[in-house]
């Protein structure tokens, strides 16, 4: 009896949304929306002109039409854009980060962090506005690989040389390196003095990489990609190769 009510409800819900936003699809027609878009949190993002912003299902303004941007919602935090500048509110319209800043993105995997960038320095900012990495950094994270975070720890850099920090503010490894990569299966490559080697995640030396190999992949599963000309194998992570280098073509594990 509970699930069958549960579905009546839902569907009730369901209806009562469709219905609203048919409302609002009837106000586009009217001229008082020149698009309507429902979000997933139940809000309304509406366009009119050049602007952006929120309603409700019963279409009370709930963020101004005033935002030339507002990104999507995730844990109630959205990027807007407002005078060619970006920020963050929440859901009710309550600034996080005020748009201010030129840049600002996240990590997938740890959606309450925003990297912010300001006359080409970086800082990072948490959900409730506070800084937890200062405007100081002439980088902050390597957003690739589906902009995740890895094991807790993103990459920084000030004057040409790398090293990395965590989510509390703590820089875990000093900036030392030339280069470097993201923390994958524990493990993150860099590179001084022209020589790339494995560390982890307390910045102790686990092993050198070959100069023979053009390329190394990061770890996953245990293993890296590498490969030398034209032919690719796999190293396990002490540096051994496990799988020969025969193959022409290989992917990432």
């Amino acid at each position: 009896m509970f699930k069958k009510s549960l579905v009546v409800f839902y569907i009730i819900i369901g209806i009562t949304i469709h219905s609203s936003f048919a409302q609002v699809e009837a106000n586009i027609t009217k001229g008082i929306f020149d698009k309507a878009i429902p979000l997933k949190n139940g809000l309304i993002l509406v366009k009119k002109g050049s602007s952006y912003g929120c309603i409700d299902v019963a279409q009370k303004v709930i963020i101004p039409i005033e935002y030339e941007f507002i990104g999507n919602f995730i844990n109630d935090l959205a990027v807007v854009k407002k005078n060619k500048k970006l920020g963050v509110i929440t859901a009710n319209n309550t600034t996080v980060i005020a748009p201010i800043y030129d840049e600002i993105s996240s990590f997938t995997d740890q959606p309450d962090y925003f990297r912010v960038k300001q006359k080409d320095l970086f800082g990072l900012i948490d959900k409730t506005g506070k800084f937890v990495l200062p405007m100081e950094y002439d980088e902050i994270g390597l957003f690739y690989k589906d902009n995740l975070l890895g094991e807790g720890l993103t990459t920084i850099s000030k004057n040409g040389k790398y090293g990395y920090a965590n989510l509390q503010g703590s820089i875990v490894i000093p900036m030392q390196f030339d280069s470097g990569d993201y923390f994958s299966d524990g493990l993150a490559l860099v590179k001084l003095n022209n020589k790339q080697f494995f560390i982890n995640t307390v910045g102790a030396t686990v092993f050198v990489v070959p100069s023979k190999y053009h390329f190394v992949d990061s770890f996953s599963e245990g293993r890296a990609r590498v490969s030398t000309n034209d032919h690719f194998g796999y190293i396990d992570k002490t540096g051994k190769l496990v799988i020969p280098m025969e193959y022409q073509m290989a992917w990432g594990i």
